[in-house]
């Protein structure tokens, strides 16, 4: 966790003073085609057996609905 904090602090004093780099052109970010067809599907279950059980139908419309992401 001490590696995390002192990556973030390190990151914020470098961003205040000017060293980052900043790239040349930053494409615009799409939300919309992201929430329509995403390319990647982040499930995170329980480690619960009902809860597993009662999404299953969940997981199941996922894939009927977004059949070409990737689910993980």
């Amino acid at each position: 966790m001490n590696n995390i904090a002192e990556f973030i602090k390190t990151k914020l004093f470098r961003s205040r003073s000017g060293q980052l780099r900043v790239p040349g052109k930053v494409m615009p970010i799409n939300i919309t085609r992201i929430l329509l067809k995403p390319k990647n599907i982040l499930i995170i279950p329980y480690n619960r057996m009902g809860t597993v059980l009662l999404v299953t139908q969940v997981f199941k419309s996922f894939r009927e609905h977004f059949s070409e992401a990737k689910s993980h």
